[in-house]
């Protein structure tokens, strides 16, 4: 993995804690964790900046995030990541469904 921050000590907790346990492979995950990684810094964090700056606002009753937050968004649906599915505990039984929607 290319990440040498918080990802490493991440996943060392997750390791050390059994949180993982044998349901991953993280050769075959550091290509994704690395995606994720370079979005949260190309896009994510510049886009939280100016948020943090311009501010949410409620305008007729409905809440206005900023531009940045809304590009940001949308590269997160262009790269398909709204896509991906999430285990979601359902009458004891893991089932997939999409994780958010556009």
């Amino acid at each position: 993995m290319t990440d040498s921050g918080h990802l490493g000590d991440i996943l060392f907790g997750l390791r050390a804690t059994g949180a993982l346990a044998d349901a991953w492979d993280l050769d075959a995950a550091a290509p994704l964790l690395d995606a994720c990684v370079n979005f949260a810094r190309s896009v994510l964090s510049p886009a939280d900046a100016v948020a943090d700056r311009e501010g949410a606002h409620l305008i007729d009753g409905r809440v206005r995030v900023p531009a940045s937050l809304e590009r940001a968004y949308a590269a997160y649906v262009a790269r398909g990541r709204h896509l991906m599915g999430c285990r979601k505990p359902t009458a004891g039984l893991l089932r997939r469904r999409p994780c958010s929607t556009p």
